[in-house]
């Protein structure tokens, strides 16, 4: 199976549909302010329980209260300095599917297409995190489904409360299902006619 291209946003203006139901009063908003609306209350985060260093791989892990673990290490490498990449991995997948949802699993890579939740379109958040650069990308595994974010330490806080809001309260768009479905069946047709 071929990986697929981070997702980058876009800088643009905010879609015409989307600026008739806001003012342009809130369209000067910064990024962080439009998209705190995504989310439902203040963020309570968990206490730190436990904490270790390895200092042979400059790995810091956490326990915190509410089960989240978590593991931090500076990047080293110039070409990726300055850089900030999440990894957020849910357990279960591919292998938690029954006779009757085989394939479900695999839908959940269509949020990337067009990311959007309850709260706001793909086109509202498209235009919340617009400039920004964020990149984003989901991926079943057999065990597990990933979230994985790529950004800057600038655009940090802003790709948090993104995939804060897509963790929270996702949705898959029907034309975002429409452009994942056909990748995935050029992607079958492409392997069925390239020797492995």
């Amino acid at each position: 199976m071929r990986r697929r291209p981070w997702r980058r946003s876009a800088t643009r203006s905010p879609p015409a549909s989307a600026s008739i139901r806001r003012t342009s009063a809130e369209w000067k908003l910064s990024p962080v302010e439009r998209l705190r609306p995504l989310i439902d209350g203040e963020l309570e985060g968990g206490e730190v329980i436990e904490l270790t260093h390895d200092a042979s791989s400059g790995v810091t892990s956490a326990t915190l209260s509410n089960g989240v673990r978590l593991h931090h290490r500076r990047m080293t490498d110039p070409d990726r300095a300055g850089r900030v990449e999440i990894s957020v991995a849910i357990l279960g997948g591919l292998s938690e599917q029954a006779a009757d949802t085989v394939g479900l699993t695999n839908a959940i890579e269509a949020l990337e297409w067009q990311p959007a939740t309850r709260h706001r379109t793909g086109s509202e958040i498209d235009a919340a995190i617009g400039g920004r650069d964020i990149g984003f990308r989901v991926e079943a595994h057999p065990e597990s489904v990933t979230f994985e974010v790529s950004t800057t330490e600038d655009d940090f806080d802003t790709a948090m409360l993104f995939l804060h809001a897509l963790l929270d309260a996702g949705v898959i768009e029907p034309a975002a299902f429409d452009r994942w479905r056909l990748f995935e069946l050029q992607d079958a047709a492409s392997a069925r006619t390239e020797p492995a």
